[in-house]
């Protein structure tokens, strides 16, 4: 998820509101770990950008992608 600049402004803009409004301790839990993970991950640079990007692109071509209904 953080491995995108995309993913890291998401819970950057979410992240307060997230950890505030947080239903239980479950949830808490849950927001603390991702919060975590945000701190600990490295800020994407172009290479480590497109290499999460190509690994999306192969998960959704191999029909991991696909709605089920």
């Amino acid at each position: 998820m953080f491995a995108t600049e995309a993913g890291r402004r998401f819970w950057e803009r979410t992240r307060e509101h997230r950890m505030t409004v947080a239903k239980n301790r479950r949830h808490a839990r849950f927001a603390g770990i991702l919060d975590g993970v945000w701190k600990a991950t490295p800020a994407p640079t172009p290479r480590t950008a497109a290499a999460a990007l190509v690994g999306v692109l192969v998960w959704v071509r191999r029909g991991r992608g696909r709605r089920v209904s």
